[in-house]
């Protein structure tokens, strides 16, 4: 890898401006503080955190703890009251802690803007600081949903305290947020030894260790999980062959979104992930629809991607040390071979090379962090799980390598798929355009607004019925927004008429259809700012 942008551009990097921040206080200039404006990547947050200085040293001690203690989370001007404790795993220090910020831990009903809870993430693993965030905007571009996560500038007790991202805590709602639903049960999948969908026998509860329940059932729904696990090693047989697996697969999670995940994930080179990690299946959460045996994928915990730029697209398929068996099955049929490789070829589309959509994203950030990141007090680096001190030459290094990583991983993943005979998938849903809904051009396209899009194979013809509510999916066909499904009022083949969701923010929103499975090409919208209403005066 030759390419590595110079240490200079870096440093200029940190003096630019951040045009969403107050001069003063680098804080949102509106006066009515948002959750989209919190959540906003496109700024940097100033954070306030108040704690006893006693529990802050335990906090800092204990580090292995998950001990609550109470403190006040302040942005914006907003103050509230909440619980912090240290999270983590190989991760967690006594320096530069990971945080769990829960407004709700001491009332129930609290939440913060909406957000009941968030993580201050110290980015221990990732001296770059950018990986995962990288990562997360590329999962939401390719349709699926993942954690929003935003840079911010700490302070405890009035003291400086470095940089951090602050990253969406995966509960319900998220869920509701993303799917329209939280009904369903949600797991953080708990990597163990090096499992791969082994069968490990009729009884579920030897799968209670790979499942971390996270929403509000009593207990988790092993059998479910473990009925897909049987389906998966259901030996092929005249009885069973290649259509049978595929219909009893599709009851438990839909093969061409496990496919396109990984797909994603590997452009991404993900070592300790889905398919292909260094431990086993890793660093992911399932989500279960309510009323339903279905599995969603929930992207978790990318700070080891972008570290060998070629990492080979088969790994964890056919080539060792770790071969998943869902992953192996399934690519052993040509057409979700085929499939697998038409969504590398979406998702290194997405990412682009050097001066590509993520090259371009990194320098942007770079413009709104260098500055925080490079003058982080107790900053810290891993080499081989081990934390050590480290500073500005580290986070210049790292975000170098990312750059360089960006610039080499995309020639060498289309040499690749050049090679593995990728083909462009014929039928496949094309989105050509999008318009408000009446096709009124003095309208503008805001969060919320219903529009049109048109396109071609955008799946059967369904309307909602007169009265009815506006699902997230009919008939095989849903529309992803960032990430976040959009209730339909109708589908067919050439339209698809929906509601904008209401929480995205203005500015550039990524549109993906998916029709039983199959993902269209990203189109990207520019959504507008809502006009402010004016109260007239009494």
């Amino acid at each position: 890898m030759n390419f590595k942008p110079g240490i200079a551009t870096l440093v200029l990097l940190m003096g630019a401006a951040h045009p969403a921040l107050d001069a003063q206080t680098g804080t949102p200039t509106s006066s009515s503080p948002t959750q989209q404006q919190f959540m906003d990547y496109d700024s940097l947050k100033h954070i306030d955190i108040t704690i006893d200085a006693d529990d802050w040293t335990n906090l800092l001690l204990n580090y292995e703890d998950n001990t609550y203690y109470h403190g006040t989370f302040t942005w914006h001007g907003i103050s509230m009251t909440t619980g912090i404790r240290q999270r983590g795993a190989t991760s967690r220090s006594p320096l530069k802690p990971n945080l769990d910020i829960n407004f709700a831990h001491y009332t129930k009903t609290q939440a913060f803007l909406g957000l009941p809870f968030i993580i201050l993430k110290a980015n221990n693993e990732d001296a770059s600081n950018m990986r995962e965030w990288l990562c997360m905007n590329l999962f939401r571009q390719m349709g699926f949903p993942a954690p929003r996560e935003v840079p911010a500038e700490l302070t405890i007790n009035g003291q400086h305290f470095g940089f951090y991202y602050i990253v969406e805590h995966l509960d319900e709602t998220f869920l509701q947020r993303n799917y329209g639903e939280s009904g369903g049960y949600l797991y953080e999948f708990e990597q163990n030894g090096s499992y791969e969908f082994e069968n490990l026998g009729a009884d579920s509860s030897l799968y209670a260790p790979l499942l971390d329940l996270k929403t509000k059932q009593d207990s988790a729904d092993l059998q479910t999980f473990a009925n897909l696990v049987a389906v998966i090693n259901q030996i092929s047989n005249p009885s069973f062959n290649d259509a049978d697996f595929v219909s009893a697969l599709s009851m438990y999670i839909d093969p061409k979104q496990f496919l396109s995940y990984a797909a994603a994930e590997n452009v991404l080179g993900e070592q300790d992930g889905l398919v292909g990690g260094i431990v086993g299946m890793n660093n992911f959460y399932l989500y279960q629809l309510a009323g339903t045996t279905l599995y969603q994928l929930i992207p978790w915990d990318k700070d080891l991607t972008f570290a060998v730029w070629n990492r080979d697209l088969l790994t964890g398929f056919t080539i060792q040390p770790c071969i998943n068996v869902l992953a192996q099955r399934l690519t052993a049929m040509p057409e979700y071979y085929s499939f697998y490789l038409s969504q590398v070829n979406k998702a290194i589309g997405i990412l682009g090379g050097q001066g590509g959509w993520a090259d371009n994203l990194v320098t942007k950030e770079l413009g709104i962090i260098a500055e925080s990141a490079s003058n982080d007090p107790y900053k810290q680096c891993a080499t081989n799980g081990v934390l050590y001190s480290c500073g500005t030459a580290d986070f210049l290094a790292s975000a170098g390598d990312l750059q360089a990583v960006l610039a080499t991983r995309a020639p060498f993943v289309q040499q690749e798929l050049q090679a593995y005979g990728s083909q462009i998938i014929a039928g496949a849903p094309t989105i050509t355009s999008v318009a408000i809904a009446g096709d009124d051009p003095t309208v503008a396209i805001t969060a919320g607004a219903v529009v049109d899009l048109f396109g071609t194979n955008l799946g059967p013809s369904a309307q909602v019925p007169d009265g009815g509510s506006m699902p997230y999916k009919m008939i095989g066909t849903f529309v992803a927004v960032n990430g976040l499904r959009s209730q339909l009022a109708f589908t067919s083949d050439g339209q698809i008429e929906f509601q904008l969701p209401a929480v995205l923010p203005p500015g550039n929103a990524h549109i993906v259809v998916s029709v039983f499975g199959n993902l269209s090409n990203t189109f990207e919208l520019q959504l507008q700012k809502p006009a402010e209403v004016t109260v007239p005066a009494q």
